[in-house]
Order: structure tokens, then sequence, then C-alpha cells
């Protein structure tokens, strides 16, 4: 939030625990981003990251995912698809959003 003109995006998969945002200023509502949340992490669970969401999405693009059976880092358990979107999206959001050159 404090230099939002020079953010492409952003990719949350913690939330914030208490789900403000204050007022955004009208660069960072420009900022797109997503929450994803995981079930079986034991740091911040589903309800806590959509409460985040909650918060941004009333003034910034942004959207929600729950991948049900990953943790928050990557193990034999889940099949990964968590961490393939993330960074499908922040390729995407650099091809698209990054300046040329």
């Amino acid at each position: 939030r404090r230099m939002p003109d020079r953010v492409i995006g952003f990719v949350n998969m913690r939330g914030n625990v208490s789900g403000g945002t204050g007022n955004l200023s009208a660069a960072a509502r420009r900022v797109p981003g997503v929450f994803l949340a995981s079930s079986s992490d034991g740091a911040a669970k589903p309800v806590d990251v959509q409460r985040s969401f909650d918060g941004w999405r009333r003034q910034a693009p942004v959207a929600f995912g729950v991948e049900w059976v990953a943790g928050h880092t990557p193990s034999p358990q889940d099949d990964g698809s968590l961490w393939m979107f993330t960074w499908f999206y922040v390729s995407e959001l650099i091809r698209l959003r990054y300046p040329a050159n």
C-alpha cells in the first residue's frame, strides 16, 4: 500500500488476521490480486484469508480461492496445484502489466 504505482499485482496466501484494509489509495485500487487459502495451513485458516479478502474486494480487483488438500508449503499430500496456479498468475501479471522493455 505504500507504492502501489510500482506494483504489478500480488498473491496473498495468509491473509491479514484483522481483515481490515483501511481506505486504499486510488493507485492501490488498480492493483490486481488473489487471496489463496489452504485447508491444511496451520498458520492461517481459510476463514482468516477470506476475512482479509472481504476487506479488499470492496475496493480493488481481487479474487479468492481455496485449495482444500494443500498446506502452506508444497507436500507429498497435495498435487501442487496451488503453487502451479500461483506461478501461472504471477507470469500472467508480468506478461500483462509489466512495461515493455
